[in-house]
């Protein structure tokens, strides 16, 4: 017979924060949908034997459309942004992936210079 566990919220992984580092590199392990009232995306990226979630947003969820399961992903929070539409201030993120494992070419690492911050 099979029995019950229960959950609570410490059986999910912290929140990264984007606040404290802008950038999050590591392989993309799983994603959850309808997670709360607002029934929004939730992504899981591990780092370094870690794993951290994502709440989604609009622009987020569109960078991780084409993103597969198991590849290394890397996101990039660029600022907030506001648009005359939006009713608030919206957070950017660029999202780039590539096999996992696989090396990754000199040009392709992002420099210092080109982070607004």
């Amino acid at each position: 017979m099979t029995e019950w566990r229960k959950h609570n919220s410490s059986d999910y992984p912290e929140n990264w924060d984007f606040e404290t580092n802008k950038t999050i590199e590591g392989q993309y392990v799983n994603k959850r949908e309808n997670i709360g009232k607002n029934n929004q995306t939730v992504y899981e990226v591990e780092v370094g034997g870690k794993v951290y979630c994502l709440w989604g947003s609009k622009i987020l969820n569109e960078g991780m459309l084409t993103v597969e399961m198991g590849e290394d992903v890397r996101i990039t929070f660029k600022g907030i942004g506001n648009s005359p539409k939006a009713i608030k201030p919206f957070k950017i993120f660029e999202v780039e992936s590539k096999p996992h494992g696989e090396p990754v070419s000199e040009g392709s690492k992002p420099e210092d210079s080109e982070m607004p911050f």
